[in-house]
């Protein structure tokens, strides 16, 4: 189904997980290998790059001049830059910097699936309005829309494997829908024909706030591979914005603003809420405040921008799952024999929320906490967590 060959990846530029000293971008085949082989395993993030980077330093740079730079360097290296855009707190910052900065940014991805009765109108008349607003004002700017519909169903949902012919973790497709992004940059060719041309383009995703933790009386930044695998793919097809090899500064820079504020305005921090807290789960207000916290700045609208329109489950598909039932839909019957077959072979790494558990990164030092704003808590780390969002 992809267009690319395994063997000439650059894994050290690539998120992706690793089992011993082999790379997977398909994490079910990863899980395959760690139930067979039991050697160790972990979601890499460039460590050939930040292992070198002394992230105990808060750096020098102000937010804006490092958004600037990472904007600039995704320009210099490439003839044709994509950013696919939601709208949200993590891919506007970047659309924003972009022009702001007087970057050129070759096209605008919106892909929607009017199939969801929840989100598909949001994108439709919210979504696709920013983003054409955008394109008037920069009109050289090309905007792509992908409307997914009943035939991306049966493309992907057309053999019980469909689970290992997809990129990134099986939550991509947990809630019945076709929607890991490199996948469909690669599934639909016709609509990115630049690569065909000659051009080295690029895809460029904006997600996820930095994932902080106390252990030890010690602060540390520790990524799950869950929410970027949703978009991640070799390191020349796909990049993930806030997550660079080249400018770990970056991703550092939001690790000390969290931290310096969460020290400054918190009595009596935990581990719990410090974890919480900085993967915006407890609440509008304070999911606001983080983002802010973070350099992502004011929302565009509040339906998306406070993460109250972040539902997951089956309920978003109700009517189309409704509609395969009554039909005997093919995709909807491939797709509960596969998640059962998920569910039977891997049931001691299966949630409560029926997903699979996710994948840690290594734990990078950041400095030990001022411990008259900490209240310890009992937390074991592991490699392996559950999402509980």
């Amino acid at each position: 189904m992809f267009n690319y060959d395994a063997n000439s990846v650059d894994w050290s530029r690539t998120p992706h997980i690793q089992v011993g000293d082999r790379h997977y971008l398909n994490t079910l085949l990863a899980w395959d290998d760690i139930k067979r082989s039991k050697d160790a395993f972990k979601f890499s993030l460039f460590p050939e790059y930040w292992k070198k980077y002394d992230w105990t330093r808060d750096p020098w740079q102000t937010w804006a001049q490092l958004l600037k730079a990472r904007c600039n360097d995704i320009r210099h290296r490439y003839d044709w830059v994509r950013l696919w855009y939601s709208g949200g707190r993590d891919s506007h910052p970047i659309l924003e910097a972009f022009v702001a900065n007087n970057i050129h940014l070759d096209e605008i991805v919106v892909w929607y699936n009017p199939l969801d009765h929840d989100r598909g109108p949001e994108v439709e008349h919210i979504v696709l309005p920013l983003a054409k607003k955008v394109v008037q004002l920069n009109p050289r700017i090309k905007l792509t829309v992908i409307e997914l519909g009943l035939e991306d169903y049966e493309e992907l949902f057309h053999s019980e494997y469909w689970l290992e012919n997809t990129l990134g973790h099986p939550a991509g497709t947990y809630g019945f829908y076709p929607g890991q992004n490199t996948s469909l940059y690669f599934r639909k060719p016709h609509l990115f024909p630049q690569r065909d041309r000659g051009l080295k383009d690029i895809n460029i995703f904006g997600l996820e706030k930095p994932r902080l933790i106390i252990q030890n009386n010690k602060w540390y930044f520790e990524a799950i591979d869950i929410p970027y695998a949703m978009h991640w793919g070799p390191s020349d097809v796909s990049e993930l914005f806030y997550l660079s090899p080249d400018l770990p500064e970056l991703n550092a820079k939001q690790c000390w603003l969290l931290i310096n504020h969460l020290e400054k305005n918190y009595n009596n921090l935990t581990s719990t809420f410090v974890e919480q807290y900085s993967q915006g789960k407890l609440g509008p207000e304070k999911y606001d405040e983080l983002c802010h916290v973070i350099g992502r700045g004011a929302y565009t609208v509040p339906e998306i921008g406070l993460g109250t329109n972040k539902l997951y489950g089956l309920h978003r598909w109700k009517k189309l799952i409704d509609q395969g039932i009554k039909t005997n839909w093919k995709p909807w019957k491939v797709y509960q024999s596969g998640i059962n077959r998920l569910q039977h072979e891997f049931e001691e790494h299966w949630t409560k929320e029926n997903k699979m558990t996710g994948l840690l990164s290594d734990k990078i030092y950041l400095k030990d906490v001022d411990t008259s704003k900490y209240n310890p808590e009992e937390q074991k780390s592991s490699t392996i967590v559950l999402l509980d969002k």
